[in-house]
This record gives C-alpha cells, sequence and structure tokens, in this order.
C-alpha cells in the first residue's frame, strides 16, 4: 500500500478522533476480553498503538499505511459494542456491521476509500467456527491493495500481544504469536519487578527500559509490573553490575529533576528538640542542596519573641547597657544558639574519624578556638536550660560573636554572614568525603536490583530464603521484618510517616504488643521510599492518600506523554472553567449532575489544556519574557525567538508554551529544531513544571499520585469518597485505579479486575448492592463505573442541599427510605423539592438503572 496517496492527519489527532467516538459509544464500560478485566476502549486503544509501533520497527510503511493500520486496529473488535452479537470468532463483515464500521470510521474522519479498504482487510479465516463462517468469508470485499503485512500485523500480532494479561507467567505468549512475529525477523523479551514500591520500582523500569532500548529492543507492551519488548534475535543480556549502574543513574536523574522544582536540601532540616538533621542523605547530595539546608535553618530560626528576665537576669546586667538594647542582644544570643546547635547536628553526620578535622575548619572559620568550639557546640546541643547551664550556652554564643567582630550593628547582616560562613564551611567538607556521605546510590540501586524477577541476573533462592527468614523469625520471637515489604529492617518508622503505632502488621509475633522493642521497623528502601515521596509534598505525608493509575490499554510513546502531563493536571486542577482537581469531589459531582456526556470530552479539553494553557500560567510566562529576559522590547524576543509573525507579548508567550509543550524530549548534546535558545528554554520549562500539578512517580507501567485525605472519622464516609475519586481517575485516564489502605505500603497485587480497588468496609458492601452497585472482589466493575459515579453525585448534591454541615449525610441517605430524606428537608429548608425527588428517583432506581439510564436514553 506504501504508493498509495501519502496525505493523512498526524496520528495522535486520529487517536483523538477515535477514542471520542469510542467514549460516545460506550466502549468504556463494554468488556472486551472475558475475565481480563479490559474495556473495548482500552484494548482498542492497546491494539492500535502497538500495531503503530510494530510499523515503526518494521519500517516501510507509509503515513497513509499508518492511517489505514490504525482504523483497522482500533475497529478490530467493534462488533463487541453490541453485547448480543459479539459472538467469539465472528469476523465477518454483514451488511450491517459493514454499515456500522463505515459510521464509526467516519465519525473520526475517515474517507469512503479509506473504509473501502479498512472493510476489505477486516474480514480474516482465523477463528471461524463454521463452514457457514467459511462461505462467508467468500462474499467479503476485498482490498483494493495488497495489505497483507497490515492484516497480519493487526489481526494476529496486535490483538494478541494487547489481549495478553500477564506476559510473565509460562503459557501466556503462545507459539503461533512467536511464529507470526518470526515471519518479521522479529522476538518477544519482557522485565518484570516485585513488589511494586512506588517511586523506586519507576526508577527500575525507567532503568530496565533505557538498557533493553540500548540493545535494540522496543518497549511494546506495560504492565504495572514489567514491560514487553520487541526485537531482532535473541534476548539481551545483563551482568548484575549493568542493572545497578541502570538503576543507581535513574534514581539520579530523579533527584536530579527533583531539584529543580523543589527545595530537595530543606527537607533535611529537622527540629531543635528532636532530630536536628532530618535526613542526611538529602542534605549531601550536592552544593546545592547543602545551600537550600542553611538557607531553610536560617528561614526557619526565629529570634524570640520574649525573654526569660529572671534567669537571665544575671547576664542582663553584665553587658551594663540599657535593658532594652540588653533584652535584644539576649534575643540575637538565642536564635544564634539555635544555629548553632544545627551546626553540631550537621557535624555529627560525618563519619567519627573526620570530626576532629571538621571542628578545627568550622572554628578557623568562626574565629573561635578549637577547644571552645567543641565544648561550646556539646553544651548547646543539650537541651537543659537550667541557669549554669543557659550561662555557658550563652558564653559560647558570645565567643562567636566576638570571634566574628563585635556585638552587629545589623542583625540582618549579621546572620546573613553566618549563614554564609557555615555553607562555604560545609560545602568545603563535603567536597573531601566519600560520595557515600550523601545518599549511596549504589547501595540502593544494589538492593532494587533483588527486586527484578527477569531478567534473571542473580540467584533468586537466597532473597527468597532471607525473606522467609526474617519473617519466620519474627512470627516465633516477636522480632520485626519490615512492616511494609517483609525484608531485613534497619530502623524504628516514625509518627510521620506511618501514623500511629497501632495499625496491623503481619511481620510481629502473634498476639505481641508494639513498643519497646517491638516497634515498627522499615528497611532502608521503604524508608527510602517515605523520604522521596516526603520530597515532593510539604505537609504531612501520612496525611496523603496513595493512587495508582495502571493503564488498561498500551500506549505509544506520543500518548504517554499526554497521559502523564494529564495525571499531573488532573492532581491539582486546572483554571476555573477546566477540569476540577480529583479531590473537589463536590464540584465533579456538581459537574457531572448538569451534563454527564461532557465527561466524555474531559480528556480531550485536558490535552487541549495542556497545549493552550490556563491564563495565570501565561501571565507567569509573559512577565518572564517581558520584564527579565527582553526588558519590555517586544521586536528583540521576537527575533531571539524566531517568532516574527506574533503581534504582542500574550500572543508570544502562547505560541513558545506551546512550541515547548508539544517539543519532543531531547537528549543532551541535541539542539532543538523550534528556534528558542536552550537557557530561555530551561526557563519557560521550569515555569511550566512548577504549574503542571503533583505527581511522584511516572513511568508507561503506572503512575502513582498522592491526594489529600478526606477528613471523616466515618470509614464508610472516606471509603465512598475515595471510590468516587478513584472511579474519576479510571474515567479520564482510561486506567484501573488501586487506593492504598497503607501508605508506602508497597503494591503485591497488580493485576487490574476492575475499574477501583480499595479497602470497602462490609456494611458499605451491601449499602452499595442495595443500589446497584456490586463490588466484586472489592473492585468497582467496569461497566459500573458511569453508574456509580451519577448516583453518588447526587447523593453529594441530595447531601449538601438537606444539611450542609453533617458529615454522615451521605450515609443517611443510602440506609434510609427516600421519604425520610424528603421530610427532613421539607421540615429544616423550606426548598424545592423537585431537584431532591429527581436526585433520589437516580439514586434507589432499581434493577433496570444501567448505562441508558445514565445517558437519558
Amino acid at each position: 500500500m506504501s504508493e498509495t496517496k501519502d496525505e493523512t492527519e498526524p496520528t495522535f489527532e486520529i487517536f483523538e478522533k477515535l477514542i471520542k467516538v469510542g467514549l460516545d459509544n460506550n466502549w468504556h464500560l463494554k468488556e472486551a476480553k472475558y475475565k481480563a478485566h479490559v474495556s473495548l476502549l482500552s484494548h482498542s486503544i492497546s491494539i492500535a498503538g502497538v500495531t503503530e509501533e510494530l510499523m515503526n520497527i518494521i519500517g516501510g510503511f507509509s503515513e497513509y499505511d499508518r492511517k489505514i493500520a490504525l482504523g483497522l486496529a482500533f475497529c478490530h473488535d467493534f462488533v463487541k459494542e453490541d453485547e448480543e452479537r459479539a459472538d467469539k470468532g465472528q469476523k465477518v463483515l454483514t451488511k450491517e456491521r459493514k454499515e456500522r464500521l463505515a459510521k464509526i470510521l467516519k465519525s473520526a474522519d475517515f474517507s469512503d476509500e479509506d473504509i473501502e479498504i479498512i472493510a476489505g482487510m477486516y474480514t480474516y479465516s482465523s477463528g471461524l467456527e463454521s463452514p457457514s463462517q467459511a462461505f462467508q468469508l467468500f462474499k467479503q470485499p476485498s482490498p483494493k491493495k495488497d495489505s497483507t503485512k497490515i492484516r497480519k500485523l493487526v489481526h494476529d500480532i496486535g490483538d494478541y500481544l494487547a489481549s495478553i494479561v500477564d506476559f510473565t507467567k509460562p503459557g501466556n505468549i503462545s507459539e503461533s504469536l512467536i511464529n507470526n512475529l518470526k515471519e518479521f525477523d522479529l522476538n518477544l523479551t519482557y522485565h518484570s519487578i516485585s513488589p511494586i514500591r512506588g517511586v523506586l520500582s519507576s526508577a527500575v523500569h525507567e532503568a530496565l527500559h533505557k538498557k533493553y532500548q540500548e540493545k535494540g529492543w522496543t518497549p511494546i507492551l506495560y504492565r504495572a509490573n514489567g514491560t514487553l519488548y520487541v526485537g531482532k534475535g535473541n534476548p539481551p543480556t545483563f551482568t548484575m553490575e549493568e542493572i545497578i549502574e541502570g538503576i543507581a543513574n535513574s534514581l539520579k536523574e530523579y533527584l536530579n529533576n527533583a531539584l529543580e522544582t523543589v527545595d530537595v536540601g530543606s527537607k533535611a532540616v529537622g527540629t531543635l528538640n528532636a532530630t536536628i538533621i532530618a535526613s542526611p542523605k538529602f542534605l549531601f547530595l550536592n552544593e546545592k542542596t547543602i545551600e537550600q539546608f542553611w538557607n531553610k535553618v536560617f528561614r526557619q530560626v526565629k529570634s524570640p519573641k520574649n525573654i526569660d528576665k529572671e534567669n537571665d537576669k544575671a547576664y542582663l546586667k553584665k553587658w551594663k547597657i540599657e535593658e532594652k538594647e540588653a533584652i535584644e542582644r539576649m534575643k540575637l544570643l538565642i536564635k544564634l544558639e539555635d544555629i548553632l546547635k544545627f551546626t553540631k547536628g550537621v557535624i555529627e553526620v560525618f563519619e567519627e574519624k573526620d570530626k576532629k578535622d571538621i571542628i578545627r575548619e568550622f572554628a578557623k572559620a568562626l574565629n573561635v578556638e578549637i577547644a571552645a568550639l567543641e565544648k561550646g557546640l556539646d553544651k548547646i546541643a543539650v537541651n537543659n536550660n537550667s541557669s549554669p547551664i543557659r550561662e555557658e550556652k550563652h558564653d559560647f554564643a558570645e565567643k562567636v560573636i566576638m570571634g566574628l567582630g563585635g556585638w552587629p550593628t545589623n542583625e540582618n547582616i549579621f546572620f546573613e554572614k553566618i549563614r554564609d560562613i557555615l555553607c562555604k564551611c560545609t560545602i568545603k567538607e563535603y567536597k573531601q568525603r566519600p560520595p557515600s556521605s550523601g545518599l549511596d546510590y549504589q547501595k540502593y540501586a544494589e538492593s532494587l536490583a533483588n527486586d527484578i524477577n527477569y531478567p534473571l541476573i542473580s540467584d533468586a533462592k537466597p532473597k527468597i530464603e532471607e525473606t522467609y527468614n526474617h519473617y519466620s523469625k519474627g512470627k516465633i520471637r516477636g522480632t520485626a521484618a519490615c512492616n511494609l515489604c517483609g525484608q531485613k529492617p534497619e530502623k524504628s518508622v516514625t509518627a510521620q510517616f506511618l501514623g500511629a503505632s497501632q495499625i496491623f502488621t503481619n511481620f510481629l509475633a502473634g498476639g505481641s504488643n508494639i513498643g519497646g522493642d517491638n516497634k515498627l521497623c522499615v528497611c532502608s528502601l521503604c524508608e527510602l521510599e517515605m523520604e522521596l515521596r516526603g520530597l515532593m509534598y510539604s505537609g504531612d505525608v501520612k496525611n496523603l492518600t496513595e493512587y495508582y493509575l495502571i493503564p488498561q490499554f498500551s500506549q505509544p510513546p506520543v500518548m504517554y506523554r499526554r497521559w502523564r502531563d494529564i495525571a499531573s493536571h488532573l492532581i491539582e486542577g486546572m483554571d476555573k472553567n477546566g477540569v476540577y482537581a480529583l479531590r473537589d469531589f463536590y464540584s465533579w459531582a456538581r459537574k457531572l449532575n448538569e451534563d454527564f456526556s461532557s465527561l466524555n470530552d474531559d480528556a480531550k479539553k485536558i490535552i487541549s489544556q495542556i497545549l493552550n494553557p490556563s491564563k495565570g500560567v501565561i501571565d507567569k510566562v509573559e512577565q518572564v519574557l517581558k520584564d527579565d529576559i527582553f526588558g519590555g522590547d517586544i521586536e528583540e524576543a521576537k527575533k531571539t525567538l524566531s517568532l516574527s509573525e506574533c503581534k504582542n507579548w500574550k500572543d508570544l508567550s502562547n505560541t513558545v508554551i506551546k512550541k515547548i509543550s508539544t517539543s519532543k524530549e531531547m537528549k543532551e548534546n541535541e539542539s532543538s529544531e523550534d528556534g528558542i535558545p536552550d537557557d530561555i528554554r530551561d526557563i519557560i520549562k521550569n515555569i511550566l513544571h512548577q504549574n503542571a500539578g503533583t505527581y511522584i512517580g511516572i513511568t508507561p507501567n503506572y503512575i502513582l499520585v498522592n491526594s489529600l485525605d478526606y477528613i471523616d472519622d466515618r470509614e464508610a464516609v472516606k471509603a465512598l469518597i475515595y471510590l468516587f475519586r478513584g472511579a474519576l481517575a479510571s474515567r479520564l485516564f482510561l486506567c484501573s485505579t488501586i487506593i492504598k489502605d497503607i501508605n508506602f505500603e508497597p503494591l503485591f497485587e497488580y493485576t487490574p479486575k476492575g475499574a477501583v480497588l480499595t479497602s470497602m468496609p462490609l456494611d458499605l458492601d451491601r449499602i452499595l448492592n442495595s443500589i446497584n452497585i456490586p463490588l466484586v472482589d472489592s473492585w468497582l466493575p467496569l461497566e459500573k463505573v458511569d453508574v456509580f459515579l451519577k448516583k453518588f453525585s447526587c447523593v453529594v448534591l441530595l447531601g449538601d442541599y438537606a444539611w450542609r454541615e453533617n458529615k454522615g449525610k451521605y450515609i443517611y441517605i443510602l440506609t434510609n427510605l427516600p421519604g425520610l430524606t424528603l421530610n427532613h428537608i421539607a421540615l429544616n429548608n423550606n426548598g424545592n423539592l423537585k431537584n431532591a425527588i429527581d436526585w433520589l428517583d437516580i439514586i434507589f432506581e432499581e434493577g433496570k438503572y444501567a448505562t441508558d439510564v445514565v445517558h437519558g436514553r
């Protein structure tokens, strides 16, 4: 077909139109594969994406070939939209089916000629079950061009690949699939990991993707626990050293990216009366994190508003100055003492053998005798403010002041001077220390390599035995294994991450109390996972809820980039006229009640808003370009940015954002083709990144996102809210959403069995059943997503209308007769009952309530 006309739309634009058609026809609610729990829409996208990637690998196909293949692949199982006609093996195009196929493709702007070609390739002999079906095959239209390759890629390879649920299980990759791939000189291999740790596992996935790609193998199918690859020849092999190096580099890349938007070093700052250095590994990542650390210390430490005049009266009199001035001196002393306490904490992080040399350097920088500094810092570190100790602390702080030139006339300049001294001294010592003094990438990479199940780079038996021994020893003697993953524990966990110590753990002796020597413990990997997630959130991480978004389809690279960007925006929401944040469930409820069909447009709307950012982002970029970079000279800006056609700053800013948002990811030393200088590109990308919402770990295999908890003591109410959020995410991302019970616990069950998985109190399970929302093995089924979203939207709106502040209102509505709710409204609200009656009708409509009702048919 390669000689056929070659003018066609970009693949992504065709994808968009086909996805819209699928959503409008409820393909997202139809199950494509029995027991595979994959919707017809997701499966159709997967076949199309896999076929597109295979065509890239094989080569020799025109753009028109790709368009035809995309249409054929997307419509491969279109008959399954009508369950009564979706009988197995029925791939014969009847007149009625051909008309339906034509309608679908015309909605995506395929021409009559395109449709004839696709219809000619649609039928194939595989799976025909009877002579009558075989006879029907002879009556099918023939393709106008020789399209054997495309037919085989779609029907015999793409469909089979997209249907594989777990490629790690023996027998799930058929011999026929291997033979069909061999016709194109292709072979398959995969990688798999377990458990799924979140950020750390995303780093492992990324590292393995790069290693396979370096050896010529292309990712073709993504699952939460691994990736399937296509390549030529025998599968590649890797040494342990190669894998460890790759994981270490992936971790470095994650931290380097975090450094662009987060004050990583500030996360090392602890509290004065507890842990002074909260995370040494983030203090000593590089010089920038050290600067961030000391900047945060000097921002955090404040002069006291008042002093203890009674205990400090001797000191105040010693200076023989006015009381007001003496009080100001005392405040300065106390602030300096707190800062010096952090100095002591920094020194304590160093190896014992190095501390003498480090103290000598700090003493030299502060112009204080070594013995005086050592003794003074020891006193500073003591949490004891009795009079003798207080005076010794004051004496030491005053020595530091005298060493730096005496009492300052300007306190701000004085503390800036001390900050610079401490920062430079710390950086100097950091440069002389081994890399392991900060984050030991090598050590963590070695541990993470043990999570790799395939390719086999080490003997798995020792790892299994070690985990089992820790687990069984804990059961027998009450000695804990890691509370989260079961590996060797290394430190006690703090309430900062897991909250109350009463949470359940299966890694302690049965019936034992948690406390004393029986504290909850975590391994080094789980500790690092907690800390990495904490980098991306400024509040208390234990107040976050974890959502794993696992795609139901295997995205080609262009779709993955959009999927990633959609996720980052949806977590925090878009502008006022766009898409709301996941946590804003009331706004979503109102929106869905007003126009449920608009949900089908939201994925496309989000993408268009990524390409056309909100007004606030444009204004920020405009301000930076106009004021900071070009000083108001728009002609210079247009010349530098190669945008002579732009009429004003707003137009120019919007165009720059579009160019940067849609450009491909550039490799190191690769030049941009859009005319924007690299330094300006970096500044604008940083602005866009800061406004892109909060996400944690992102790979094509899954996205891990955090959202604030819904605060309510009633577990049933929280479970309903989380189910609603998860259903929204599933609907908008075409993914399965897994909502975790215990923060930071690795994901061990990662094969999707529906739309949303979340813990559900038993009584709530029964309540949902009563309104025709049955959960299957704790999963919300795909076909019930829209029904649940519509019903619960009505519950939210009705609850707000009737009760306002009553947090138990949602459960009350679901567990009481509709008449009681109406009676409450009539007695207390004096409002219009019509909306309430309509909402109750939708909530409690039984039996026949299904997608047709949701969509108003």
